[in-house]
């Protein structure tokens, strides 16, 4: 079994690519995925036990036959950075568009 534990929801997806469970962790919560599927998304101090029990769950789903090592179902997605993980898309774009209209000497 592939674990991975990554620090960050926005780039830990890429980085995780191909495990089998993965935690990305940040802003003190843990979102949890499954052969690419989210099944949790806890507080900081639940990620361990949390992460430990979805390894066990899947190995027991390995051993019974329901499913295969490295089969992930679905691609891991970052999540919109909005709310509490920073500004969206949107608007990162939008001030990205803004940037670019300055001219040389503006303030």
């Amino acid at each position: 079994m592939k674990v991975a534990v990554m620090g960050c929801v926005v780039n830990g997806p890429g980085e995780a690519e191909g495990a089998d469970v993965a935690v990305f962790a940040g802003d003190r919560r843990g979102i949890i995925y499954v052969q690419g599927e989210r099944v949790a998304n806890v507080p900081e101090e639940e990620i361990l036990d949390r992460l430990l029990g979805e390894c066990k769950s899947f190995q027991d789903r390995v051993r019974a036959g329901e499913v295969e090592l490295g089969q992930k179902r679905v691609d891991i997605v970052p999540p919109d950075p909005v709310g509490e993980l920073g500004s969206g898309w949107e608007k990162m774009a939008a001030e990205r568009i803004k940037g670019a209209d300055l001219t040389v000497g503006e303030t």
